[in-house]
């Protein structure tokens, strides 16, 4: 061994493993965090996708099932042997019928009973699926459902109609039977050959099946599945005590549990929302065919329905929830895997630069070994997702991978050897000891960003969060590393979500509890300053039987418009914004009584004059308010007094006959600046 051998420290010691191996780590971290967390937000997006999916598989499976019992009721009210009975209701008709019955309910095995009941709801035949075989009713042990609002409901109805029962548990007797049984009652009234109304058909379906069947469609890894009915109750959940509550006295629902979520699900037939609670997916489904009708329902054993339903307001929700249990696992799982990554990726890198250290002795192979190393580095960065410059000691630029090309808009030869903060991160007059890159060889710490801008070649600038950090090798620095980011549309989903938490979605107006800040902080500084000002609350009038008897697009439409009218008459120093369903409520600074009377009077009669057009052939709507106005005391201890006594003066100009503006305390003299 040569004198110069034994001189040389051990190869993982050597200053050339540390010049392979240190960028090579830091670069690999950076990859491996950009790819994570892109699959992260990847596969996120195809779970989302794939539970949107389950509910619209869940919700055409329960379209089929329905339709087949629907077709069910039609051939058995259609039966030959059934009109036979009605028109002779011999004991040897009664017997062909029985059988036929029995014969359907074996051969369907989904039916817990079918039935034939008289006018009188009395039944006359039924036959029971128990214990995989049916079975013919005793006639002293048959029942008379005249009270059950399913016999009311389907009695009713002309020929050719299909009664649809809601989903709900079984009562036998007048109590829930045991073990709980879903069931959906499908029924026709049939007719005699006079066309007189015979009785009814009905149908117990077992929906247990059916709640079966979603749960298999709809399996999945991350998420369960459930079902709500038209008023938000479980009718299939995670939990056993949850479904049926609608059967149970003082049991949740959904509605009660999420009611944000319940209320996104009101205004769209199917969508997904992120909540605290997890990620929440879900379709409508219309059971009910064009033409037939259904009903609420009751709870009560023998209670009527409260309302009919035509098909479209028949409706259940197919949905799924991923908890957020489940999301936090599906991010701290990938890291887990992300350091794991990174370990089994350092340790070959370490065996990587060992054999780079060991290459680079060799004088022979230098030139070449740097060359490769220089291609391969090349290749890594080209991937990265972020933008990447390296800089010497110096702050010139030595590298810039493509991602940053694209972002400034210069080429890597033109940045090289280019100051990189006077070219990209300088304005007129600003003081270089205070850039943050800058800094980063004096303070030798990992400088973060997460809101600057770069100048990109075209002049224009760039919003950037940017990471910068020394180059160190062997306690010597080699220059500063800068990874950076586009953050425009980060921005931009900020300030949207900023102005959404403030604004009123429908009328573009400030919500409720801004205008409450808004409110409280005018209360306080004109208390200090003495300064009159006013509020005007209005009130829709008669909003309630535009929306039920124009239909809620309408009502969307009248608060749309006192939106529009609210924001031309009103000046920049108003705050106005949609305080309730269909009030809206004005804070008017520097503006005595008698100016917001002015102003109160502007508004009613621009808005008596403005019309909602309806449709084609119907006249257009005319609207009204009313408005109560009250004006600021400075013994008043909060602004809810103020507010208060602006709704009763809205109070007084309602009960006065409506389309009026009421102030109180009101003063008519006084100076305003509404003119």
């Amino acid at each position: 061994m040569s004198q110069k051998q034994q001189k040389s420290p051990p190869l993982w010691r050597s200053q050339e493993f540390a010049v392979a191996f240190l960028p090579v780590a830091l670069l690999l971290g950076s990859i491996v965090v950009a790819y994570f967390y892109l699959d992260y937000v990847n596969e996120l997006d195809v779970i989302s996708t794939l539970e949107q999916n389950h509910t619209r598989l869940g919700k055409r499976s329960i379209e089929r099932r329905i339709r087949e019992l629907s077709k069910d009721v039609r051939v058995i009210s259609e039966s030959q042997i059934l009109n036979n009975y009605i028109n002779d209701p011999s004991t040897t008709n009664l017997s062909s019928l029985s059988l036929e019955f029995k014969s359907t309910c074996k051969y369907r095995a989904v039916f817990d009973q079918v039935r034939y009941l008289n006018t009188q709801g009395m039944e006359v035949l039924r036959v029971n699926f128990e214990n995989g075989d049916c079975n013919l009713v005793p006639e002293d042990q048959l029942q008379n459902k005249q009270g059950r609002y399913y016999f009311k409901d389907t009695i009713l109805l002309s020929k050719g109609e299909v009664y649809y029962s809601p989903l709900d548990l079984n009562v036998e007797r007048g109590v829930i039977e045991r073990p709980l049984k879903p069931m959906v009652r499908i029924g026709m009234p049939v007719f005699d050959q006079r066309g007189d109304k015979a009785g009814i058909i009905l149908v117990n379906y077992l929906a247990s099946e059916l709640l079966r069947e979603l749960e298999g469609v709809m399996a999945s890894e991350y998420s369960t599945p459930m079902l709500l009915n038209r008023d938000g109750y479980w009718l299939l959940a995670a939990q056993d005590p949850y479904e049926w509550g609608f059967m149970f006295d003082g049991a949740p629902s959904f509605a009660s549990e999420y009611p944000d979520v319940w209320n996104k699900m009101q205004l769209s037939d199917e969508g997904q929302v992120n909540d605290p609670a997890g990620l929440f997916s879900w379709s409508t489904v219309y059971p009910v065919e064009e033409g037939s009708v259904s009903s609420s329902g009751s709870a009560k054993p023998y209670a009527a329905s409260d309302s009919r339903l035509v098909a479209h307001d028949y409706v259940w929700r197919v949905g799924t929830q991923i908890t957020s249990q489940a999301l936090e696992q599906l991010s701290s799982g990938r890291m887990h895997k992300a350091i794991l990554l990174y370990l089994v990726l350092v340790v070959i890198a370490i065996v990587g630069s060992l054999f780079l250290a060991f290459e680079r002795r060799r004088a022979v192979r230098y030139l070449d070994d740097l060359k490769e190393n220089a291609r391969q580095l090349r290749a890594i960065t080209a991937e990265l997702g972020e933008g990447l410059v390296v800089l010497d000691s110096d702050g010139k630029v030595t590298m810039a991978n493509p991602q940053a090309e694209r972002l400034l808009g210069w080429t890597e030869k033109e940045l090289l050897g280019k100051d990189f903060h006077k070219l990209v991160h300088t304005e007129p007059g600003e003081n270089e000891k205070n850039c943050p890159i800058q800094q980063v060889n004096e303070t030798e710490e990992l400088v973060q960003v997460e809101d600057d801008r770069f100048f990109t070649k075209s002049g224009g600038s760039v919003p950037v969060a940017y990471k910068a950090s020394r180059f160190m090798i062997d306690g010597k620095s080699f220059g500063i590393i800068i990874s950076f980011e586009d953050i425009t549309d980060r921005k931009a989903a900020k300030a949207k979500l900023t102005h959404m938490a403030s604004h009123d979605s429908m009328t573009g107006l400030y919500n409720r509890r801004e205008i409450e800040i808004w409110l409280d902080r005018m209360f306080r500084n004109m208390i200090r300053s003495n300064r009159p000002w006013s509020v005007c609350l209005l009130d829709v009038d008669h909003f309630k039987i535009i929306n039920d008897t124009k239909g809620h697009q309408v009502g969307d439409k009248v608060l749309i418009m006192l939106g529009k009218i609210l924001k031309q008459m009103t000046r920049g120093a108003d705050c106005c914004g949609r305080y309730g369903g269909e009030e809206f409520l004005l804070v008017l600074p520097e503006t005595d009584v008698t100016g917001a009377i002015r102003l109160g009077e502007l508004l009613r009669k621009r808005i008596e004059q403005s019309f909602i057009n309806v449709g084609d052939h119907e006249p257009p709507v005319q609207i009204t308010v009313s408005i109560g106005i009250a004006e600021l005391n400075p013994d008043m201890g909060d602004p809810d007094q103020l507010v208060s006594l602006a709704d009763h003066a809205l109070y007084r100009a309602k009960n006065s006959g409506r389309n009026q503006v009421c102030a109180e305390p009101s003063k008519v003299d006084g100076s305003s600046s509404y003119s």
